[in-house]
């Protein structure tokens, strides 16, 4: 999640998009509440990107989790 965050700050959306769908898919694998947790600190980071289809992607599948308890 920290090099989504970095991916982030360099306005990158190819690169938040491979390293949050990385640790989305590995959270939801694991049902890890901590990774769930950071996951959701990395939404204000996703408002520096460009909205890309990717980006609305994981806006959704971060939400889904919060929706799930999980956040």
């Amino acid at each position: 999640m920290d090099l989504a965050k970095v991916g982030a700050q360099l306005h990158d959306p190819e690169r938040v998009a491979t390293y949050a769908s990385a640790a989305l898919n590995i959270t939801q694998r694991s049902q890890s509440g901590v990774n769930a947790q950071r996951l959701n600190s990395l939404t204000p980071y996703l408002d520096r990107v460009p909205e890309t289809a990717e980006v609305k992607t994981l806006r959704s599948r971060i939400n889904e989790l919060r929706r799930k308890g999980s956040a």
